[in-house]
């Protein structure tokens, strides 16, 4: 009914290779949430080199550094036309997304999430008194 039919694809429940053809074709990630409980796809889409666009939902406001690696902004749909706008030039789409890469590989990649889990399981171990 509005209309994008030749400009929009709705994959249903795609695969995982799916995402990842996605996430490679894609110049941006819009995440227009108003409620996020897991933040996996944004994850994802970070992982993946992907400058953001998102609403403060979730994990998004601990990822997203607005003006450095992406965008935190209110539902306005002026305000998130704005932000496609600065992301439109290929040097700081380039520069956003080589950031926001780093910082989601840097703090959520397994190595740190296991090193993390470690150091919680090390602080819990209690000494034997017997």
């Amino acid at each position: 009914t509005l209309g994008i039919e030749d400009r929009v694809d709705f994959l249903g429940n795609p695969s995982p290779e799916d995402m990842n053809s996605c996430y490679a074709n894609a110049d941006l990630f819009i995440n227009l949430s108003a409620y996020e409980t897991s933040g996996k796809i944004l994850l994802e889409a970070c992982a993946s080199g992907l400058p953001v666009i998102s609403t403060p939902v979730g994990i998004a406001n601990e990822i997203v550094k607005s003006g450095e690696n992406g965008f935190i902004v209110p539902a306005d749909p002026d305000m998130i036309c704005d932000r496609i706008l600065q992301l439109s030039n290929p040097d700081t789409r380039q520069k956003f997304g080589h950031h926001i890469r780093g910082k989601v590989l840097n703090e959520f990649g397994w190595s740190t999430i296991m090193d993390r889990y470690m150091e919680l399981y090390g602080s819990l171990k209690k000494p034997y008194t017997g």
